[in-house]
């Protein structure tokens, strides 16, 4: 057993390409201890790759990885997920589904029990990032639904969502579409992304889990589908530090335009190096400004 202790932590640090890394801080609380060792040792019996991703501050309440679990890059679709499954497959219908073969009996999350979030150790993101991140909820796509500025561009070809937080920083997300049963719609034109809420408290609905629809059109919104179709996952982490904005400082307090121009406003916060910057600009009279 030493011998393999031994072994596992001369394995730990191995670079793997495109920025993803197999690493021994499992934790990532930037050492190697026992327990990065267990948990390493749980991925390797169960034959699992455990990548680490980069992330990136938008501004908002977590740091959101900068491509999709089991991507390479931004534009790679990366790998499809039925809900509450940590491993992709060949075909997302409920004859494959784990929790139910018919998709009206379930076992680990049935009508008749209150459960409204996945299980981390059902959680796509959480597993195969061996818990360095975690699917998003719905709180979290709220966040990115208000705050961030969407467009789209082509990246490699890859038609993809530009997402821009309040501070500026960017991340994409691919067109990847969804699978149902072994056929891939919507590529290009429309995707859907994962969300870890099941349902609401008072709804028994267990056929369906809250997803993200993501329109050509730069649209996002909330939606229930069958938790046996294939969609992508993107994985978000907690902020260690935070650091709120405490003051707002305008560019103008008063300003004065003909008729038909338009000017922006700039704002800056304080202090200068604050991460928590998501703000709404509101109008006490919509027909003026």
């Amino acid at each position: 057993m030493k011998k393999i202790i031994t072994s596992l932590l001369l394995m730990l640090g191995i670079v793997q390409a495109n920025a993803q890394i197999l690493m021994g801080d499992m934790n990532n609380d930037g050492q190697v201890n026992v327990s990065d060792v267990t948990k390493l040792v749980d991925c390797i019996l169960k034959n699992k790759r455990v990548v680490r991703y980069e992330y990136v501050d938008l501004g908002l309440n977590v740091l959101w990885a900068t491509c999709n679990i089991g991507a390479s890059s931004p534009e790679d679709y990366g790998d499809y997920f039925a809900w509450g499954e940590t491993a992709p497959k060949s075909n997302y219908s409920w004859s494959t589904y784990f929790d139910s073969k018919d998709g009206v009996t379930f076992n680990k999350y049935p009508f008749t029990d209150k459960i409204q979030w996945l299980d981390s150790s059902d959680d796509a993101a959480y597993v195969n990032s061996g818990g360095e991140c975690r699917m998003p909820d719905y709180d979290d796509w709220t966040y990115l639904f208000l705050y961030c500025k969407r467009s789209f561009t082509y990246i490699n070809g890859v038609y993809c969502c530009r997402v821009e937080g309040p501070n500026g920083n960017v991340i994409y997300m691919p067109m990847a579409g969804g699978y149902s049963d072994n056929i891939l719609a919507g590529k290009n034109g429309r995707s859907f992304y994962w969300c870890d809420r099941l349902r609401n408290l008072n709804d028994y609905d267990s056929k369906n889990a809250y997803c993200v629809s993501l329109e050509n059109k730069a649209e996002m919104a909330f939606s229930r589908q069958n938790r046996c179709f294939g969609f992508p996952v993107r994985g978000v982490r907690e902020i260690s530090d935070p650091v709120h904005s405490k003051n707002i400082i305008f560019n103008v307090t008063d300003l004065a335009l003909q008729l038909g121009s338009e000017y922006t406003i700039q704002c800056t916060y304080i202090p200068s190096n604050a991460t928590r910057t998501a703000s709404v600009w509101t109008t006490s009279d919509s027909k003026v400004a």
